[in-house]
This record gives structure tokens, C-alpha cells and sequence, in this order.
């Protein structure tokens, strides 16, 4: 209830002082950044200080929950200077149970949601809802709820944060320990997407951080409404919905949900359940990979020496990843794997040969690290599943011509790398390196074609 107050000054000066020595990435950590009048002036102070000299590249900071307008004027000043790529509506949880339990009163949802999307009409750039994962009374069937809640309202993207103990805040005492029943792990948390190893040189122009050992954190794995293993599982199913998107499954979800009258959940509880724990995917590195992820979770919680939450896709590749991005980046390595087995399955379980169609245009429409921008792609589907999925037209039978005409192989608004040629890049670890850094580092951005003409033949 109580903030403690820098004098402006000394927070202008210590800007200056990182951005004049080229500190590209700056993290604002207070906890309710906006809650004060002067912190717009702090903001434009780095605007200001980035003309001047270039840097910082990237500002990142925690939203004040229930001061609404100044945050919406903060966070249009990021996304004209370039300094952030995406709008962020922080909430605790949009669930009336936990939020009781936590004693939380925010700004309703929908009125944050509203205000937003304002701003995304005037400035295109994804939106990104920011929950806190594990609060009381949470759990895997909750967990599915949100996803739902967040994907029919038209989020980009949601990532909710693992909830971390800090001394001070209710939470910590014994007494809230036990009423709630928490379990808690000491591991380390990082707030990038990838990071380099420390044996690995890192690459001119990328911004994140190098190995090292950071401070361990008591984090919440277990309450009185979930088990240890079902943390583990609601944070899977998580990074599978925020694949979902960007990966170009959201065409999947409306017909199933259109056809079925089932909700996007189901989609990802079954990648996760019926595909990734039964090891159904027909190539070994991909199953090995993806089996990776509920392995590496589990053994978290269970074994007191293992600290950290990262996953490593090749011992020579020099990135590690955070779970959505691993995720996401295993299926634009394996797209045919991954779409011709998920939509077999999905198929064989409603006795629906549109399925089928679907892997055609699932995997054509991918821009993978096979795609060449000089020859193009072209394929035929049965279906108009582009038009039905973009503009909302009937699904109709027939023979679609498709034509994919990307040219330049980065995300629009992406973290400007240096330019890189990687179809013509013959060493694997470097031209998969190269697509990383060009298609996949963005979590918010699609990983498939922006360029897609679709014509009935």
C-alpha cells in the first residue's frame, strides 16, 4: 500500500547515463508502472534519449492494473517510438475465485480489452494479455477457460507469468501459505524468449541475454486447487495456445468450433494429451523433442538440484529457449510431421476428410526453413480455407489454387537483425540459426505467409 518515490532527477540521470553507454534492452520492474502522472514524462524522457543516442532498443515494463488511461497513453507512446511491438493488458486473472481469494478489485476486462483495441485501429501491433498463472483456486480445466475467454475475444497473444513469492506481499506470510496450501520450488526465472549459452559467440544486432547463473526465485508450483504435475501441465497447454496463432492453427479452431461447436481448448488439451504424451508424431526427432517438454517440467518440480526451465532444441545450437517460443520454433522445423499427424488424428476422430484438405494448406501456407523467396510456392486445396478463415466466406468445395509470394523472410516490426540469405545457407546450425532469428524470435508475430492469393480454378 505504500510506494516509495525516486526523485525524477536521478531516474533522469540514470537513463541517460545507461542509454548514452548503449544498454540496448531496459526492464522498468516497478510493479505498477503508471500509477503516477510523472511516469509519462519518464517515458518520453527515453524516447527522447533513443533519438540522441539510439538506444535503447527495447523497453519492456509492468502496467498499473487500475489506471487505465494513463497506461493506454503510455503504451501508444512505446509502439510510435518503436520501443515496444505490442499492446500489453495486465490482469490477475479474469476469474471472480481467484480474484476473491487474492482480494483483487481491477479495472473490468472487457473495458481494458475495449480501450486497446482502439489503439490497435490506429497502430497495427498484436495485443498480448498478461495473467498470473497458478493464484489460488486456479487450475488445468481454469487454465483451459482462459485460453477460450482470450482467444474468442481475438488476443494475439496470452502469456501468463509464473507467480513468484516475494518477501513483503501477503502471500508470503505462513498464515496465507497455509490457508492456500502452497508449494513452492526455488528456480530461476528469465523474462527474455531466448538466450545465448555461454560457450556460444553471440550474434552482432540480437538483443537478449548470455547464460548465466541468475538468482533462484521460491516460486508457486502446488496450491489447495492444483497439484505440482498440474502446474506442469496447465504451463504446457499454455505454450501450446500461444503457438496457435502465429502458427496459423486458429483455422482449425474456427471450423471445429463453427462444425463442432467446440472451443479452441479442446484443440490444444488434444495436441497435448492425445499427440505429445502418446509420442503419435511419425518423425523420431520431433516426438523426442516435443516429449521433451513434459520431461523437463516434471523434473523440475521433482528433482531439488534442477534450477532452471529452459530447453535446448541441439547441443550445438547456441540459443536456449522459454517454453512458448521452443514450442513454436519445433513446428516451423517439423511442419508436415506435426500437420499431417494432427489432422490424420483429428479426421479419423470426427470422420471428417476436410481434416485432410487442411494439411495441404497448413503446411503450404507455413513459411518454413525449406521456403525459397526466389521460386514461391503454389499448391491446390479442395477447400476456399483461406478466404474462410481470413474474411469469414462459407466454406465451400472446389479446386483453390494457392500462390504464396513472400519475398522478404522477416517479420514486419520485428527486432531489426542484420539481413540474412539463410534459404542459400548451407551449414544446418547456421541456417537454422539464421531462420530463427528472421521468422521465429518474434513469440507475437505469424510465422506463416502474410503474401497468400487464393483463386478457384
Amino acid at each position: 500500500t505504500k510506494v516509495v518515490k525516486k526523485p525524477l532527477e536521478t531516474v533522469f540521470s540514470e537513463l541517460e547515463f545507461l542509454c548514452a553507454n548503449k544498454i540496448e534492452f531496459i526492464y522498468i520492474a516497478d510493479a505498477n508502472f503508471g500509477i503516477f502522472k510523472e511516469d509519462i514524462q519518464i517515458i518520453k524522457y527515453l524516447i527522447d534519449l533513443k533519438k540522441k543516442y539510439g538506444y535503447p532498443k527495447t523497453v519492456t515494463l509492468e502496467n498499473a492494473k487500475n489506471h487505465l488511461s494513463r497506461v493506454l497513453e503510455i503504451q501508444e507512446l512505446l509502439i510510435v517510438s518503436g520501443l515496444s511491438l505490442y499492446y500489453k493488458i495486465s490482469v490477475q486473472s479474469p476469474h471472480d475465485e481467484i480474484k476473491k481469494n487474492i482480494e483483487r478489485v481491477d479495472i473490468p476486462f472487457e473495458e481494458h480489452l475495449a480501450a486497446v483495441r482502439k489503439l490497435k485501429e490506429k497502430y497495427d501491433a498484436p495485443i498480448q494479455v498478461e495473467t498470473i498463472l497458478g493464484l489460488p483456486g486456479d487450475s488445468y480445466q481454469l487454465t483451459l477457460d482462459s485460453i477460450d475467454l482470450f482467444q474468442v475475444e481475438g488476443i494475439d497473444s496470452y502469456r501468463p507469468s509464473i507467480w513468484n513469492l516475494l518477501p513483503e506481499t501477503p502471500a508470503y506470510s505462513p498464515e496465507m501459505r497455509e490457508r492456500f496450501k502452497l508449494q513452492t520450488k526455488q528456480f530461476e526465472l528469465y523474462s527474455f524468449p531466448f538466450r545465448y549459452k555461454l560457450d556460444k559467440e553471440k550474434d552482432h544486432g540480437v538483443n537478449t541475454f548470455q547464460s548465466a547463473q541468475m538468482l533462484l526465485s521460491e516460486n508457486v508450483i502446488g496450491t489447495y486447487s492444483y497439484s505440482p504435475k498440474e502446474w506442469c501441465d496447465m504451463l504446457v497447454v499454455i505454450a501450446i495456445s500461444c503457438s496457435a496463432n502465429t502458427l496459423g492453427m486458429g483455422v482449425i479452431t474456427k471450423y471445429l468450433k463453427e462444425t463442432y461447436g467446440i472451443n479452441p481448448s479442446y484443440l490444444y488439451d488434444f495436441i497435448y494429451k492425445e499427440l505429445i504424451i502418446n509420442k503419435e508424431f511419425s518423425d523420431i526427432n520431433l516426438n523426442t523433442k516435443l516429449g521433451e517438454i513434459p520431461y523437463n517440467l516434471y523434473r523440475l518440480i521433482n528433482d531439488p538440484n534442477q534450477t532452471s526451465i529452459e530447453f535446448d532444441i541441439d547441443p550445438e545450437f547456441p540459443l536456449l529457449f522459454s517454453l512458448p517460443v521452443y514450442f513454436t520454433f519445433l513446428i516451423m522445423l517439423y511442419p508436415q510431421d506435426f500437420f499431417t499427424t494432427l489432422c490424420n488424428k483429428l479426421a479419423e476422430k470426427f470422420s471428417d476428410d476436410k481434416f485432410i484438405d487442411l494439411i495441404t494448406y497448413l503446411t503450404g501456407i507455413m513459411i518454413d526453413i525449406n521456403y525459397d523467396p526466389d521460386t514461391k510456392r503454389k499448391f491446390i486445396c479442395n477447400h476456399n480455407w483461406h478466404s474462410y478463415y481470413t474474411i469469414n466466406t462459407q466454406l465451400t468445395n472446389g479446386v483453390y489454387e494457392y500462390i504464396i509470394n513472400d519475398e522478404l523472410l522477416k517479420h514486419s516490426g520485428s527486432i531489426d537483425f542484420e539481413e540474412s540469405d539463410f534459404p542459400k545457407i548451407l551449414d544446418p546450425i547456421q541456417k537454422m540459426k539464421q531462420f530463427f532469428y528472421h521468422r521465429a524470435s518474434n513469440p507475437a508475430r505469424k510465422k506463416y505467409a502474410q503474401y497468400i492469393s487464393e483463386r478457384k480454378l
